[in-house]
């Protein structure tokens, strides 16, 4: 997955679920087809280079509507399901290219239903004796 942004380009090797490789290899058919170069990049242009974000932002409006937020949220939501899902923060932190983990924590990390769920069950079963 290549992240850029005006201060570098960042190239992160990370691991995917089937379901998720499926729609790669869905997305790589589709590129095939409109003679779209082969590369690694998973949203590029025709060219086979990197799309830009606001390309993709416009993109995604354009399929979702105009309600749609911004395409950046999909990051937030990534590493909210992680932290719900007990990744450990450091896991976390490297796959989104972050050299620090106070950023995950208080920018990325977005306490869920079912998080907050799991803390009240534990202090309804606590026992004080």
């Amino acid at each position: 997955m290549i992240f850029s942004n005006l201060r570098r380009l960042l190239l992160i090797e990370i691991a995917i679920n089937r379901e998720t490789l499926d729609c790669i290899q869905e997305l790589n058919a589709v590129k095939e087809k409109y003679f779209i170069p082969k590369s690694k990049i998973i949203f590029c242009n025709k060219n086979g280079t990197i799309l830009s974000y606001k390309n993709i932002s416009q993109a995604l409006r354009k399929c979702l509507g105009d309600n749609f937020c911004r395409f950046h949220i999909f990051r937030h939501t990534h590493a909210s399901i992680l932290a719900e899902k007990q990744i450990p923060l450091d896991t976390i932190q490297r796959r989104l290219g972050h050299e620090k983990d106070d950023i995950t924590k208080k920018i990325y990390i977005h306490v869920t239903d079912k998080t907050r769920e799991r803390e009240h069950d534990i202090f309804r079963n606590m026992s004080m004796r």
